[in-house]
Protein backbone atom coordinates (compact mmCIF):
# COMPACT_ATOMS: atom_id res chain seq x y z
CA UNK A 1 0.00 0.00 0.00
CA UNK A 2 2.18 2.63 -0.59
CA UNK A 3 4.31 4.67 -2.94
CA UNK A 4 2.45 7.97 -4.48
CA UNK A 5 4.16 11.00 -5.80
CA UNK A 6 4.65 13.92 -2.37
CA UNK A 7 2.62 17.11 -3.44
CA UNK A 8 3.29 20.69 -3.36
CA UNK A 9 2.20 22.17 0.61
CA UNK A 10 -0.02 20.69 1.98
CA UNK A 11 -1.40 18.34 -1.10
CA UNK A 12 1.07 16.01 0.83
CA UNK A 13 -1.87 15.06 2.99
CA UNK A 14 -3.15 13.30 -0.12
CA UNK A 15 0.05 11.82 -1.39
CA UNK A 16 0.79 10.19 1.91
CA UNK A 17 -3.12 8.02 2.13
CA UNK A 18 -1.44 6.99 -1.31
CA UNK A 19 1.49 5.93 -0.56
CA UNK A 20 0.43 4.38 2.31
CA UNK A 21 -2.11 2.13 0.51
CA UNK A 22 0.52 1.09 -2.21
CA UNK A 23 2.86 -0.52 0.46
CA UNK A 24 1.38 -3.92 0.43
CA UNK A 25 -1.88 -5.95 -0.56
CA UNK A 26 -4.02 -4.71 2.67
CA UNK A 27 -7.73 -3.71 2.46
CA UNK A 28 -7.97 -0.05 3.78
CA UNK A 29 -10.97 1.46 1.77
CA UNK A 30 -9.32 5.09 -0.17
CA UNK A 31 -10.33 8.14 -0.03
CA UNK A 32 -11.77 10.17 -2.66
CA UNK A 33 -9.34 13.03 -3.51
CA UNK A 34 -10.91 16.92 -3.81
CA UNK A 35 -9.71 20.76 -4.41
CA UNK A 36 -8.80 20.60 -0.53
CA UNK A 37 -5.85 18.32 0.73
CA UNK A 38 -6.29 15.17 2.72
CA UNK A 39 -3.95 14.12 5.67
CA UNK A 40 -2.93 10.92 6.20
CA UNK A 41 -0.98 8.15 7.77
CA UNK A 42 1.51 7.00 5.93
CA UNK A 43 1.85 5.43 7.24
CA UNK A 44 3.20 3.26 5.58
CA UNK A 45 5.51 2.58 7.50
CA UNK A 46 11.40 1.88 12.56
CA UNK A 47 11.94 4.38 14.03
CA UNK A 48 10.49 6.82 15.90
CA UNK A 49 11.38 8.51 19.11
CA UNK A 50 8.56 7.47 21.78
CA UNK A 51 6.31 9.27 23.55
CA UNK A 52 6.56 9.95 27.07
CA UNK A 53 5.55 7.31 29.67
CA UNK A 54 3.38 9.43 30.57
CA UNK A 55 0.53 11.83 29.45
CA UNK A 56 -0.96 14.83 30.67
CA UNK A 57 -4.77 15.21 29.74
CA UNK A 58 -3.89 17.96 27.29
CA UNK A 59 -5.53 19.14 23.99
CA UNK A 60 -2.47 19.84 22.04
CA UNK A 61 1.14 19.60 22.68
CA UNK A 62 3.85 21.79 22.17
CA UNK A 63 5.34 20.11 19.39
CA UNK A 64 5.58 17.15 17.34
CA UNK A 65 7.84 14.41 18.38
CA UNK A 66 11.12 14.51 16.83
CA UNK A 67 11.65 11.30 14.39
CA UNK A 68 14.95 9.80 14.26
CA UNK A 69 16.35 8.41 11.27
CA UNK A 70 14.44 5.02 9.63
CA UNK A 71 17.12 2.67 8.46
CA UNK A 72 17.06 2.00 4.89
CA UNK A 73 16.07 -1.74 5.55
CA UNK A 74 14.28 -3.66 8.07
CA UNK A 75 16.57 -4.50 11.26
CA UNK A 76 17.75 -8.66 11.79
CA UNK A 77 15.19 -10.31 13.75
CA UNK A 78 16.57 -12.64 17.08
CA UNK A 79 15.35 -16.01 17.59
CA UNK A 80 11.97 -16.76 16.78
CA UNK A 81 10.05 -16.99 19.31
CA UNK A 82 7.64 -20.37 20.61
CA UNK A 83 4.50 -19.22 18.45
CA UNK A 84 2.24 -19.86 15.84
CA UNK A 85 1.88 -18.99 12.56
CA UNK A 86 -1.27 -16.85 11.86
CA UNK A 87 -3.13 -16.37 8.52
CA UNK A 88 -5.45 -13.52 7.44
CA UNK A 89 -8.39 -13.71 9.68
CA UNK A 90 -6.74 -14.05 12.77
CA UNK A 91 -4.24 -11.05 12.57
CA UNK A 92 -7.30 -9.26 10.83
CA UNK A 93 -9.11 -9.95 14.37
CA UNK A 94 -5.92 -9.37 16.32
CA UNK A 95 -5.84 -6.29 14.61
CA UNK A 96 -9.27 -5.04 14.79
CA UNK A 97 -8.97 -5.61 18.41
CA UNK A 98 -6.20 -3.52 19.02
CA UNK A 99 -7.40 -0.26 17.42
CA UNK A 100 -10.57 -0.79 19.27
CA UNK A 101 -8.88 -1.26 22.42
CA UNK A 102 -8.90 3.38 22.87
CA UNK A 103 -7.21 5.68 23.95
CA UNK A 104 -4.40 4.74 22.37
CA UNK A 105 -1.29 7.13 20.71
CA UNK A 106 0.65 6.21 16.89
CA UNK A 107 3.75 7.47 15.79
CA UNK A 108 4.27 6.74 12.34
CA UNK A 109 7.36 7.83 10.25
CA UNK A 110 7.36 7.21 6.27
CA UNK A 111 10.66 7.58 4.43
CA UNK A 112 10.76 7.99 0.81
CA UNK A 113 14.24 6.00 0.01
CA UNK A 114 15.27 8.05 -2.95
CA UNK A 115 15.29 11.91 -1.33
CA UNK A 116 15.27 10.59 2.25
CA UNK A 117 12.29 12.79 2.96
CA UNK A 118 10.46 12.05 5.78
CA UNK A 119 6.81 12.50 6.83
CA UNK A 120 6.13 12.25 10.09
CA UNK A 121 2.54 11.48 11.97
CA UNK A 122 1.00 11.51 15.63
CA UNK A 123 -2.77 10.04 16.36
CA UNK A 124 -4.30 10.24 19.39
CA UNK A 125 -7.62 8.46 19.13
CA UNK A 126 -9.97 8.80 22.12
CA UNK A 127 -12.25 6.90 20.17
CA UNK A 128 -13.92 6.04 16.49
CA UNK A 129 -15.32 9.93 16.19
CA UNK A 130 -12.41 11.80 19.17
CA UNK A 131 -9.26 12.16 17.41
CA UNK A 132 -6.12 14.26 16.81
CA UNK A 133 -3.51 13.79 13.94
CA UNK A 134 -0.46 16.25 14.00
CA UNK A 135 1.34 15.86 10.80
CA UNK A 136 4.97 17.63 9.87
CA UNK A 137 6.27 17.65 6.47
CA UNK A 138 9.52 19.13 5.07
CA UNK A 139 8.36 21.72 1.95
CA UNK A 140 11.67 23.27 0.84
CA UNK A 141 13.18 25.52 3.64
CA UNK A 142 9.63 25.87 6.00
CA UNK A 143 7.49 22.93 7.61
CA UNK A 144 4.55 22.69 6.91
CA UNK A 145 2.11 21.30 9.89
CA UNK A 146 -1.70 20.26 9.84
CA UNK A 147 -2.87 19.86 13.37
CA UNK A 148 -6.61 18.18 13.42
CA UNK A 149 -9.08 17.80 15.95
CA UNK A 150 -12.22 15.91 15.73
CA UNK A 151 -15.02 16.09 18.11
CA UNK A 152 -17.39 14.39 15.80
CA UNK A 153 -19.51 16.27 14.20
CA UNK A 154 -16.88 19.57 14.59
CA UNK A 155 -13.81 19.54 13.20
CA UNK A 156 -10.70 21.99 14.36
CA UNK A 157 -8.01 22.57 12.18
CA UNK A 158 -4.56 24.15 12.55
CA UNK A 159 -2.55 24.97 9.52
CA UNK A 160 1.37 26.25 9.71
CA UNK A 161 3.34 27.71 7.32
CA UNK A 162 0.78 26.16 4.50
CA UNK A 163 0.26 27.63 1.04
CA UNK A 164 -1.82 30.45 1.25
CA UNK A 165 -4.30 28.51 -1.55
CA UNK A 166 -4.82 26.39 1.05
CA UNK A 167 -5.49 28.37 3.84
CA UNK A 168 -8.20 30.00 1.94
CA UNK A 169 -9.97 26.93 0.73
CA UNK A 170 -10.39 26.26 4.19
CA UNK A 171 -11.14 29.66 5.66
CA UNK A 172 -8.05 29.27 8.20
CA UNK A 173 -5.63 31.88 9.46
CA UNK A 174 -2.16 30.80 9.58
CA UNK A 175 -1.10 29.01 12.33
CA UNK A 176 -4.69 29.84 14.25
CA UNK A 177 -7.08 27.12 15.08
CA UNK A 178 -10.03 27.31 13.21
CA UNK A 179 -13.55 25.44 12.86
CA UNK A 180 -13.70 24.24 9.46
CA UNK A 181 -17.40 24.60 8.12
CA UNK A 182 -19.39 21.64 6.07
CA UNK A 183 -17.59 21.81 2.65
CA UNK A 184 -15.06 20.57 0.71
CA UNK A 185 -12.54 21.00 2.92
CA UNK A 186 -14.68 19.79 5.76
CA UNK A 187 -15.26 16.67 4.39
CA UNK A 188 -11.86 15.67 3.05
CA UNK A 189 -10.21 16.36 6.49
CA UNK A 190 -13.19 14.80 8.69
CA UNK A 191 -12.61 11.38 6.25
CA UNK A 192 -9.22 11.49 6.93
CA UNK A 193 -9.65 11.82 10.79
CA UNK A 194 -12.14 9.06 10.94
CA UNK A 195 -9.64 6.45 8.78
CA UNK A 196 -6.77 7.73 10.95
CA UNK A 197 -8.41 6.48 13.92
CA UNK A 198 -9.16 3.08 13.07
CA UNK A 199 -5.75 2.40 10.96
CA UNK A 200 -6.26 -1.17 10.53
CA UNK A 201 -5.44 -1.24 6.67
CA UNK A 202 -1.55 0.14 7.95
CA UNK A 203 -1.25 -3.33 9.08
CA UNK A 204 -1.44 -5.19 4.98
CA UNK A 205 -3.90 -7.23 5.73
CA UNK A 206 -4.56 -9.32 2.20
CA UNK A 207 -8.34 -9.73 1.14
CA UNK A 208 -8.41 -12.31 -0.83
CA UNK A 209 -7.09 -15.65 -1.09
CA UNK A 210 -7.56 -17.78 1.49
CA UNK A 211 -8.03 -16.30 4.81
CA UNK A 212 -7.52 -18.96 7.14
CA UNK A 213 -3.80 -20.17 5.05
CA UNK A 214 -0.92 -18.89 7.32
CA UNK A 215 0.83 -16.52 5.74
CA UNK A 216 1.97 -14.74 8.82
CA UNK A 217 5.07 -16.56 9.76
CA UNK A 218 7.16 -16.00 13.53
CA UNK A 219 10.46 -14.46 12.46
CA UNK A 220 11.66 -13.34 16.08
CA UNK A 221 10.58 -11.20 18.75
CA UNK A 222 11.64 -7.55 20.18
CA UNK A 223 11.11 -4.61 22.58
CA UNK A 224 8.51 -2.38 21.80
CA UNK A 225 8.09 0.54 24.59
CA UNK A 226 8.89 -2.02 26.43
CA UNK A 227 6.52 -4.49 26.08
CA UNK A 228 7.93 -7.93 25.17
CA UNK A 229 6.21 -8.89 21.32
CA UNK A 230 6.48 -11.16 18.95
CA UNK A 231 7.66 -10.38 15.16
CA UNK A 232 5.26 -11.37 12.24
CA UNK A 233 6.24 -11.15 8.81
CA UNK A 234 4.23 -11.60 5.21
CA UNK A 235 5.68 -10.87 2.15
CA UNK A 236 4.26 -9.82 -1.16
CA UNK A 237 5.53 -9.95 -4.67
CA UNK A 238 6.91 -12.64 -7.25
CA UNK A 239 9.11 -15.08 -5.10
CA UNK A 240 11.47 -15.07 -7.39
CA UNK A 241 11.99 -11.09 -7.64
CA UNK A 242 12.46 -9.89 -3.78
CA UNK A 243 12.66 -6.13 -5.21
CA UNK A 244 9.11 -6.33 -6.57
CA UNK A 245 7.54 -7.28 -3.56
CA UNK A 246 6.65 -5.34 0.09
CA UNK A 247 8.23 -6.98 3.62
CA UNK A 248 5.53 -5.82 6.13
CA UNK A 249 6.03 -6.98 9.83
CA UNK A 250 3.83 -6.59 12.65
CA UNK A 251 4.99 -7.09 16.26
CA UNK A 252 2.30 -8.83 18.58
CA UNK A 253 2.07 -8.15 22.38
CA UNK A 254 3.34 -11.72 24.31
CA UNK A 255 0.86 -11.33 26.67
CA UNK A 256 -1.81 -9.22 25.83
CA UNK A 257 -1.67 -10.03 22.06
CA UNK A 258 -2.15 -6.12 21.01
CA UNK A 259 -0.13 -4.47 18.09
CA UNK A 260 2.22 -2.28 18.83
CA UNK A 261 4.86 -1.73 15.65
CA UNK A 262 3.90 -2.58 12.16
CA UNK A 263 6.47 -1.60 9.32
CA UNK A 264 5.87 -2.08 5.87
CA UNK A 265 8.91 -2.06 3.87
CA UNK A 266 9.72 -1.90 -0.45
CA UNK A 267 12.71 -0.71 -2.76
CA UNK A 268 11.27 2.74 -2.42
CA UNK A 269 10.26 3.58 0.91
CA UNK A 270 9.76 2.56 4.66
CA UNK A 271 6.33 3.57 6.90
CA UNK A 272 6.75 2.56 10.05
CA UNK A 273 4.11 2.92 13.16
CA UNK A 274 4.99 2.43 16.80
CA UNK A 275 1.49 2.29 19.36
CA UNK A 276 1.14 2.87 22.71
CA UNK A 277 -1.85 2.01 24.84
CA UNK A 278 -2.66 5.16 27.09
CA UNK A 279 -5.39 5.40 29.65
CA UNK A 280 -6.37 8.65 30.46
CA UNK A 281 -5.36 9.93 27.39
CA UNK A 282 -8.03 12.63 26.48
CA UNK A 283 -8.81 14.80 23.05
CA UNK A 284 -10.38 17.78 23.96
CA UNK A 285 -11.61 20.80 21.58
CA UNK A 286 -8.86 23.53 21.31
CA UNK A 287 -10.72 26.43 21.35
CA UNK A 288 -14.86 27.48 22.42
Amino acid sequence: MVAQSIQNGLRFFVSVMLCLNLAGCGSGASTTSTSAPTIAPPASPSALTPSAPTVAPTTVPAALPSATPVPPTLPPTTTPAQAGDLSAAEMRAIAQASFDAYPWRMNQSALLKSSSYTLTTLTEAAGRERVRILQNSPNGNVSVTGDFILITPTLYVKLTNAPPEELRASGLTNGQWGKVPPGNAYTSYMYSALYQANPISFVNIPDTGDQNLKIYRVVGTEQVSGKAATIYEYKTGDPADPASGTTNRISIGIQDKRIYKVVSDDTSQMVSSIVEYVPGLKVEPPIP
